[in-house]
């Protein structure tokens, strides 16, 4: 995209351009990126990644078998959902101490994995396994839950799921910072002669 594409005195426009960018990067499957609240006379500086994957199972559930089922959102809460089914064999394991169940479903390509994480809800819950997991029980999945490969039976949601994220308070923290900071920042402050402000998105 070209560095000259956007006009900060443009919102909508700006918005615009780099949202039809990054439509027809992503084949469409992310078509807003940037809101027109997110450019303003002030902007010099916007950063954008955007991410989608759309992966094929390697074990591919039978439409056949979903069906409309319950779908425990709490201990107290349920909606009808489309449930997936499938009795195959796949890496399962528990973790005893985080009272939880993981399966990893692989998909084509045996390169990526899905890993799913089910809390047991008769003596805890979803909130309460995010407090007490960690990175590396997620990175050693394998190892912390003891995971053999075996038959099980596998019922699961169809879902799609989307994530808007701002990186500019994970970017405060790395030394990209310092470097766009007394690197590329200053170069652009002493060339524009004003203030700087810069909106860091990501989506996946």
């Amino acid at each position: 995209m070209s560095d000259e594409c956007c006009d900060s005195n443009d919102s909508a426009g700006s918005a615009a351009t780099i949202n039809s960018w990054v439509a027809e990067k992503t084949n469409n499957k992310v078509r807003e990126i940037v809101p027109v609240s997110a450019i303003n006379a002030l902007t010099r500086l916007i950063l954008v990644n955007a991410v989608y994957f759309k992966g094929d199972w390697q074990k591919t559930f039978d439409v056949a078998d979903t069906k409309d089922q319950e779908f425990h959102v709490s201990a107290t809460e349920t909606a009808t959902v489309k449930m997936m089914f499938m009795k195959a064999k796949f890496y399962y394991g528990v973790n005893h101490d985080l009272k939880c169940e993981a399966i990893e479903l692989p998909y084509t390509g045996d390169t990526l994995s899905m890993f799913v994480l089910l809390p047991d809800q008769s003596t805890t819950n979803l909130s309460e396994l995010e407090k007490t997991l960690t990175s590396d029980d997620l990175m050693s999945v394998t190892e912390k839950f003891r995971m053999m490969f075996q038959e099980v039976h596998v019922w699961l949601p169809k879902f799609k799921l989307d994530e808007k994220l701002s990186l500019a308070k994970v970017l405060s923290g790395e030394c990209v910072t310092f470097y766009l900071t007394k690197e590329f920042l200053f170069y652009l402050y002493s060339s524009l002669r004003g203030m700087i402000l810069i909106s860091v998105l990501f989506w996946f």
